[in-house]
């Protein structure tokens, strides 16, 4: 799914999105009932209205709507600084697209953006009888904290602290991390083979002048051992080809946030006695949608390189997306995940 900033030209479309979600609704109510004007308002007023597509067609709507004091004392919350609070205000999903996971995408994305605008809150409000929405939120981590009475029904109160930045991940299969660790790009590297030597270290100076990640090491230098390896460097050459000021996977950390942990360990189907998740801290990220990262030839290789690089919508739209976060390095292992911790994470036992 592409998320797109909405404007008031798109209003049109937002609205008959709005009227066919609601026809097939129980409890319409739910959503409320913002005019066009009121919609105006929003965005006039700093608001900001997000639509999510799959190929090309308007299926999802999230809105981050800036707090006021006022708005705050009607839900009776005490968040000190009202301008560093944010409302998600209502969301919604196309009929055909339900049940698909894609609620907690544009939670996580409104997060994400939130965070980028610089607000600490946020606070949303959900009837009591919108049990699917209340599990979508407080999975991830928002805290109930009253019900109240507004002009619009009873509505829970919940809030989220944001944190600085997006807490991510790592999948540890190695055996190699440690708390306080911190991943260094690595330069030196012995080429085994001695009548490689002279031209392969003249190819990594010259592609890799900074020094390579773990992974570079691992599929970039070592044996050719598996498709995956074939893969990767298709994947690389379109990137010097196509997307040069993008970050190379050869020179990347890799994360998850916390939905992706959970996919990947129920895809992968791991034994939680073969692989510790590390916190980790980092300055800057990439995201990219791992199920992109296939090929059964060549050409296909390159298509879907491309698809990667460019984050364009999944074109299998009964796939969820599993979000891998190419991380920057220098890095550092913050803290190791309790298995009492990933046991609340509620790993699927299916994708």
């Amino acid at each position: 799914m592409e998320i797109k900033d909405l404007s008031e030209k798109d209003l049109v479309e937002y609205l008959a999105l709005e009227q066919l979600v609601k026809e097939t609704m129980l409890h319409p109510e739910w959503l409320g009932d913002l005019k066009k004007n009121d919609l105006q308002y929003l965005l006039k007023m700093g608001g900001h209205i997000y639509g999510g597509y799959i190929e090309g067609k308007l299926i999802a709507i999230g809105m981050l709507i800036p707090a006021t004091e006022k708005s705050l004392e009607k839900l009776q919350l005490d968040l000190k600084d009202y301008q560093k609070v944010v409302s998600f205000g209502p969301q919604m999903i196309h009929p055909a697209y339900q049940k698909k996971g894609l609620q907690k995408e544009i939670i996580a994305f409104l997060e994400e953006r939130a965070r980028q605008l610089d607000y600490q809150f946020v606070e949303v409000t959900i009837s009591p009888e919108n049990v699917v929405s209340i599990h979508n939120f407080i999975t991830s981590n928002y805290q109930y904290q009253k019900t109240v009475e507004l002009s619009r029904g009873t509505r829970n109160v919940y809030t989220k602290e944001l944190s600085g930045k997006l807490k991510l991940y790592h999948i540890d299969r190695s055996g190699y991390l440690n708390v306080d660790q911190t991943i260094f790009l690595q330069k030196g590297i012995e080429i085994r083979k001695d009548f490689l030597k002279k031209d392969a270290n003249a190819i990594l100076k010259e592609y890799f002048p900074n020094g390579l990640s773990s992974h570079g090491q691992s599929y970039f230098i070592r044996g050719y051992e598996n498709k995956s390896m074939g893969i990767d460097i298709i994947f690389e050459y379109e990137r010097r080809l196509h997307y040069p000021e993008k970050l190379s996977r050869y020179e990347a950390f890799f994360a998850f946030n916390e939905d992706g942990v959970k996919e990947f360990i129920s895809m992968k189907e791991l034994d939680w006695e073969f692989y510790k998740v590390y916190e980790v801290e980092y300055e800057t990220y990439e995201r990219h949608n791992m199920n992109f990262v296939r090929g059964w030839g060549q050409l296909d290789t390159i298509v879907s390189a491309k698809f990667y690089w460019e984050d364009v919508p999944d074109y299998d739209r009964n796939r969820k997306p599993i979000y891998e976060y190419l991380l920057k390095l220098p890095i550092k292992i913050k803290r190791e995940v309790t298995i009492e911790e990933l046991s609340n994470w509620e790993i699927p036992k299916e994708l």
